[in-house]
């Protein structure tokens, strides 16, 4: 999967992660997780080191196929900019072949506020066909409004934010098909 988009004047890449670009994908998520801890509380282990225990999983054939795990990195103009991570790994939906969900999500600050996450994210839902469960976590209130925004947009308006037992934040519902309108 490779996308190329403009955004504002900036060239934007989506692209699938390789093997080769496992180590960037680590790196960028020790950024990503240190962000994280304003809402997380995490600490980082006796080395410095933030752990995501499903990293591997994303490069393996299991967790390719069983349960669509895709490592994805994203550039602006040419540079990195930041990662994101699909699987179908729900708590509100069942999952199945056709429903996906967005594990992680990271744009380097210097580039938020300018349309390119809400462009990335609308890029990827064209790519998978099916329900999308979008979740945050409770007390990332920017998250929320990002993903609240970005899915309106994207939809039309047209999704559902429901809450689950076992999440402590707002999970957002929709589907795209063929006949999905958006505002692009």
């Amino acid at each position: 999967m490779n996308i190329r988009t403009r955004v504002n004047g900036h060239d934007v890449e989506i692209r699938e992660a390789g093997m080769a670009d496992k180590t960037v994908i680590r790196n960028l998520m020790q950024l990503y997780q240190y962000e994280s801890t304003d809402y997380t509380g995490e600490d980082p282990d006796e080395h410095g080191f933030f752990d995501y225990p499903f990293m591997d999983h994303y490069w393996t054939e299991e967790g390719r196929k069983q349960e669509k795990r895709l490592p994805l990195l994203l550039t602006v103009n040419g540079s990195l900019a930041g990662f994101i991570f699909i699987n179908n790994y729900t708590v509100y939906l069942k999952p199945g072949d056709d429903t996906y969900s967005i594990a992680e999500f990271f744009v380097l600050k210097k580039w938020r506020k300018q349309g390119i996450g809400r462009e990335a994210a609308c890029q990827i839902f064209r790519q998978f066909k099916g329900t999308w469960e979008i979740r945050q976590e409770g007390d990332n209130k920017p998250a929320h409004d990002f993903w609240r925004n970005a899915i309106h947009e994207f939809t039309q308006g047209n999704y559902e934010e429901v809450r689950a037992a076992d999440w402590d934040g707002p999970i957002q519902i929709f589907q795209v098909n063929e006949q999905v309108q958006t505002t692009d």
